[in-house]
């Protein structure tokens, strides 16, 4: 004989607001507004039963096809009698209210009913027959995605009601539906652009505004940070304001940003601005990603994705011809002020073109997290702090800097726990437990660490090695990326015939080694044809990695974990390159620092070939009408200018053979990988 079933298992409010997805205060609400009422336990703790979980996730399904609070109670109070074909009063007032924004819409729901009343009319005898028995709530096992149904799936659906508005008639008609996917790619190209903007041009920022590298680094960190702490506030904005009005806002702060910057006379300003600019447009290459996925109809969200990409591979290969232009012609305060009316203009076309969707009532808001945040904040710049200072100083030998970095990892640690437990955290770390998100965003640094590696480091070796100029070098590492750019066209037309994208992730590493490698071994008396090469393979690498690992590293994630997955891979975005950017720059000092003392010793007057060209010198600037000791003191110079780009240049080509070991390592951790296969 069979034991009876064990009693249904009730849960606190904030159990019961973890499993739905929504905060505790929205179930408090809903309380309020007499939509479920849970039982009390001896202590009056709120215990929700099955049949309430239930309830709940029937309001939210129905939150996410946008009916209104107060529709949806009276849809639940009202009893079920027909009121035509079988539907309740309340269903057709709900159908007259979605008809005045979706006639199409409408018509839809009317032909397939499916709100409560019409679930009961199918599954009854009649009008006065017995109801179908509701169906019992089932957890799905720990670890394991739910399907379509539950409240987990509800609740995705509901997140911010962000699903509803897709599927709404645009209030600005075809047209601004048609330029929507372009608007969001635009935003996107924004944050790519003003990055390898940046990146490229550093040096000459740095002359303009008379900032040593040590400064300069200051304006790159506060960028990073500014950017972290807008991921972690961009749901927040969300909630508040809508993606329209988000976005929107985030370029016109972006452009304010670019004006500071392009206004400041000293190395503090500029980090200010910098710091602006990071915390608005750091966040855009996640939002603008989930938006696409959870705000576009899924017929149309293929091509968006392919604007997407397009609009992100040509943001970047534009940024150095664009600069090149502007330093060649300008000075180096229009590198920023030429974003302003960009921004501006790409604000406004936001404004028109995007439909209102994600923002939700006040007390469906998710909880402010005000010390986690201080917490992060505080930690974040300390680290900041010592990436920055151990450019210049040794880090062992400094009790500062090991003490700002315990207290920065600390900090982190604790922010990682909070945000692991609390039931609506500010980025959600549970899609860790994918392995396939693991090994994506490992990738992902990984990527992010070489791409800013080369950024770096070219410029380098053009310019203070090859003596290239900054225009020239800004048209032909430009031009190189343009082409390879064109290639994104047949990736887009042809990447699906590839079942097994592992291997091109493989490949893409293979080709970044071979690029640096490449790089390595150029002489001092390279020309362009000799960059040709490298530099093409070089921009094969978002084709080969970026855009596959994409592929697979969100693909197991419905809507709301996939905005969860992408926020936090925005943010280790933001923290991988600000990481690459400190390495890179402290293995670059090292180096040069190291040749440069190396070849000084050899210039001295031991050395027979040393004081042969400083005599040879010396009579030529003689000859041309100076002072024996003038000449002297020009020869002098001459001969130490030349020096400091031999150590540049043998600088450079070590970064490159550290980028190629890198690459390679990356390239046998993909290939060992199943979860990618």
């Amino acid at each position: 004989m069979s034991s009876p079933a064990p009693p249904p298992k009730s849960l606190t409010v904030r159990d019961a607001a973890a499993q739905l997805g929504v905060t505790p205060r929205t179930l408090k609400y809903y309380e309020e507004l007499g939509i479920v009422v849970p039982v009390r336990s001896e202590g009056r703790y709120r215990l929700y039963e099955p049949a309430d979980l239930e309830r709940l996730a029937r309001v939210l399904r129905m939150r996410s096809l946008g009916f209104s609070l107060t529709t949806i109670t009276e849809m639940l109070r009202q009893p079920m009698e027909g009121a035509g074909r079988g539907r309740s009063p309340a269903a057709v007032e709900c159908l007259a209210q979605v008809a005045a924004r979706d006639p199409g819409r409408a018509a839809r729901h009317a032909r397939h009913p499916r709100g409560p009343g019409a679930a009961r009319a199918q599954g009854s005898r009649g009008p006065a027959g017995p109801a179908a028995p509701r169906p019992r709530l089932r957890r799905a096992p720990p670890g394991r995605r739910t399907g379509g149904g539950g409240p987990r799936a509800a609740a995705r659906g509901a997140a911010g009601a962000m699903n509803a508005p897709a599927l709404a008639r645009h209030p600005r008609g075809l047209s601004a539906v048609a330029w929507m996917p372009w608007a969001i790619g635009l935003v996107t190209a924004v944050d790519y652009f003003d990055n390898a903007l940046f990146a490229f041009f550093a040096s000459y920022i740095a002359g303009g505004v008379n900032a040593s590298t040590d400064e300069l680094v200051w304006a790159s960190s506060a960028y990073a940070l500014g950017a972290v702490l807008g991921i972690l506030q961009q749901h927040a904005w969300i909630e508040r304001l809508g993606y329209r009005r988000y976005l929107a806002l985030c370029m016109f702060a972006f452009a304010a940003g670019g004006l500071g910057a392009a206004w400041s006379d000293s190395a503090t300003q500029l980090a200010l601005a910098r710091g602006v600019q990071g915390y608005f447009v750091g966040p855009m290459l996640g939002a603008c990603r989930i938006l696409i996925q959870i705000g576009m109809p899924a017929e149309r969200r293929a091509r968006a994705l392919k604007a997407f990409m397009v609009l992100i591979v040509f943001g970047g290969a534009l940024a150095p011809v664009a600069g090149a232009f502007l330093v060649s012609n300008f000075d180096w305060r229009w590198l920023f002020g030429s974003t302003v009316p960009v921004a501006v203009s790409i604000g406004l076309l936001v404004l028109w073109a995007l439909p209102d969707l994600g923002d939700v009532e006040p007390h469906e808001r998710t909880a402010p997290h005000h010390a986690p945040y201080l917490v992060f904040a505080l930690a974040q710049a300390a680290l900041q702090v010592v990436l920055t200072r151990t450019h210049f100083e040794l880090f062992t030998g400094s009790p500062a800097l090991v003490g700002l970095a315990l207290a920065g990892l600390a900090g982190l640690a604790w922010f990682g726990w909070h945000q692991w437990h609390h039931p609506a955290p500010l980025v959600r770390l549970h899609a860790l437990r994918q392995p396939g998100f693991r090994v994506g965003l490992a990738l992902y640094v990984v990527y992010y660490y070489l791409s800013t590696g080369f950024s770096y480091l070219l410029p380098r070796l053009m310019e203070g090695g090859l003596g290239f100029s900054v225009g020239n070098t800004g048209y032909f590492t430009g031009a190189m990326s343009l082409a390879t750019g064109l290639l994104v066209f047949v990736y887009l037309r042809y990447s699906a015939r590839l079942a097994r994208k592992k291997w091109l992730i493989v490949a893409g590493f293979a080709i970044a080694a071979l690029a640096s490698a490449w790089l390595a071994r150029v002489t001092p008396q390279s020309g362009r044809e000799a960059l040709v090469g490298p530099l093409l393979l070089r921009g094969l690498l978002m084709l080969f990695v970026v855009l596959p690992v994409a592929n697979l590293t969100f693909r197991p994630f419905a809507a709301e974990d996939f905005a969860h997955g992408y926020r936090l891979k925005n943010l280790v975005r933001q923290l991988a390159i600000s990481f690459a950017t400190s390495s890179v720059i402290a293995l670059q000092q090292h180096r040069l620092a190291l040749h440069e003392t190396r070849l000084a010793e050899s210039a001295n007057p031991g050395n027979a070939g040393f004081m042969q060209a400083l005599d040879g010198l010396t009579r030529n600037f003689a000859a041309l009408g100076h002072a024996a000791g003038e000449a002297h003191a020009m020869a002098l110079g001459t001969l130490w200018r030349t020096l400091e780009q031999q150590a540049t240049f043998m600088a450079s080509l070590d970064g490159f053979t550290a980028i190629a070991v890198v690459a390679l390592a990356a390239g046998v951790f993909a290939a060992w990988q199943r979860q990618i296969d």
